[in-house]
């Protein structure tokens, strides 16, 4: 399939899933599985440490050492001029690392979707502010959420750029499957206590796509 074609036929999935979420209202359907109205409690308390560790900042570890350790063997590649290849590889690999929590980063600063904790469905005193409701100008422009998309699950899904670089199937598979699974542990936890809709974790699922497709064509792809 052409970049062209992935590109789109992403881009309409995307927008295909945002419009029923957005119509069933399920962003605050789910939220309230999480949420005990009569308690004003989360699933997940944010003082919950434990959790916290093994949820939040395990991940993140585990993501910023597979980081320095491909930036480590692509230094004694390029010092010891070999592999040209598998370069260009590695290269790919940090750069969907980086870019993809630098965009969804850069997304969720000028985002004016409030997080559930914050809006008065659940206790909070902010309005409910869908994705598809941004493209109101007032909105837009008159609120700071600052909420989507999902910046935790993000290095989660960065790792979907292993899937464009092993060459088995089954590697493909596992690493997908990886992909997923760390992703939807990330931004799971996020939902399960207030900090994150349904729909912001899909949106950075979608935006971790376009750039691993997008560097796949500059980087490995290229001559």
């Amino acid at each position: 399939m052409s970049f062209l074609k992935k590109f789109t036929s992403c881009c309409i999935l995307l927008a295909l899933s945002l419009t029923i979420i957005h119509y069933s209202n399920l962003d605050i359907k789910l939220q309230s599985l999480f949420f005990d109205h009569n308690a004003k409690q989360w699933l997940v308390s944010r003082d919950n440490l434990e959790l916290k560790f093994w949820f939040y900042k395990f991940p993140k570890i585990l993501i910023i050492t597979y980081g320095v350790v491909m930036i480590l063997w692509l230094a004694k590649l390029r010092i010891a001029m070999q592999n040209i290849e598998q370069q260009k590889q590695i290269l790919f690999l940090i750069l969907a690392l980086i870019l993809i929590p630098l965009v969804v980063a850069t997304l969720k600063h000028y985002s004016p979707i409030y997080c559930p904790d914050r809006i008065s469905e659940f206790g909070g005193g902010y309005p409910f502010i869908s994705p598809l409701d941004i493209f109101d100008y007032d909105i837009f422009f008159n609120n700071t959420g600052k909420c989507s998309p999902a910046g935790h699950a993000s290095g989660g899904f960065a790792l979907l750029s292993l899937y464009f670089v092993v060459q088995s199937k089954i590697l493909k598979q596992l690493s997908l499957s990886l992909a997923l699974f760390m992703g939807v542990i990330m931004g799971g936890y996020q939902l399960a206590k207030g900090a994150h809709y349904l729909s912001d974790t899909i949106i950075t699922l979608s935006v971790a796509y376009l750039i691993c497709i997008s560097l796949e064509k500059i980087i490995l792809k290229r001559n």
